[in-house]
């Protein structure tokens, strides 16, 4: 599928500021993301979900984000002449995520609303139903123990604006959509490949975007369909198409920003970069010894 007027979304050498670097970032668990996982009830319970991750306080274990934050941010209060009337959604989506062990509340029930993240629980493709994970703890070593990956997520891409429960962040803004910059992220390897893998995402001189059958699969979506939420998100200038310089296949450094041994096996190839990345990503030594540099 093409990207309409490809140009004016390439990135282009000399153009700097057009990245962020976030100094931080959350854990957003892998398996959800396949093909064989089970969906979540609707788009409040995914939002909801996604939000607290996002808020998660991995040092304390907590996501310190009570129910009236929760409506306040994501735009869940109902307009009364009085007081805030509370939305029955945001308790279904958190009595649903607790249910199937996807959080679990810390407060009493007395206290504020405070919860905090689980391992994501298996799910039984045949009996379509999920099984909790209780067993195990949200930590960064027993999740690669036990084979649970997890997706590293710059904070500053998912504003609440994007979550909100509104017209525009509902049309704008879906589950696919969603669920698609989260796998993006996934196959993110800035050592590797100054972005988004591009056996994952091929993106040719023209502007012609070809999808891993795969990432679709995922995604629970067709290739069509997928393709059109990438360059969607290209137009969104969440990710930007980057000329990159691989040798060997390992990525180099920008094009302009070193010239190659002319008998050096240097090929060059349009990378997809998301705009925010992870500032510790970007300074570590492997990326600082490339013979080029990241523009950003």
């Amino acid at each position: 599928m093409q990207i309409p007027n490809f140009q004016s979304y390439f990135r282009n050498t000399g153009a700097r500021n057009k990245f962020i670097l976030s100094p931080s970032w959350f854990p957003y668990q892998r398996q959800i993301l396949s093909e064989v996982y089970g969906d979540f009830k609707d788009r409040d319970a995914f939002v909801i979900y996604l939000y607290l991750c996002k808020h998660f306080d991995y040092t304390s274990k907590k996501t310190y984000r009570c129910i009236d934050t929760i409506h306040k941010d994501l735009k869940y209060n109902l307009p009364t002449a009085h007081r805030p009337k509370y939305s029955r959604k945001v308790q279904n989506a958190l009595a649903w995520l607790e249910r199937e062990g996807f959080i679990k509340r810390v407060s009493g029930k007395q206290q504020w609303f405070r919860s905090t993240i689980l391992v994501a629980p298996d799910y039984h493709y045949g009996q379509q139903k999920f099984y909790s994970c209780h067993e195990l703890n949200f930590d960064f070593d027993e999740l690669k123990a036990h084979n649970k990956g997890y997706i590293m997520v710059p904070k500053t891409v998912f504003t609440e604006k994007m979550l909100a429960d509104t017209t525009l962040a509902k049309r704008q803004w879906t589950i696919t959509k969603l669920k698609t910059i989260l796998l993006l992220y996934a196959y993110c390897w800035l050592e590797f490949y100054g972005g988004i893998d591009p056996r994952i995402v091929q993106i040719d001189q023209q502007g012609k975007v070809d999808l891993n059958p795969g990432f679709c699969y995922a995604l629970k979506g067709s290739t069509t369909v997928i393709s059109r939420t990438v360059i969607s998100l290209i137009k969104d200038g969440l990710f930007i198409p980057v000329r990159c310089w691989f040798e060997e296949g390992i990525y180099t450094g920008d094009v302009g920003t070193y010239q190659p041994n002319p008998n050096a096996k240097v090929v060059e190839q349009i990378v997809l970069r998301p705009t925010h990345l992870i500032l510790h990503q970007v300074e570590t030594d492997v990326m600082k010894s490339k013979k080029g540099y990241m523009e950003i």
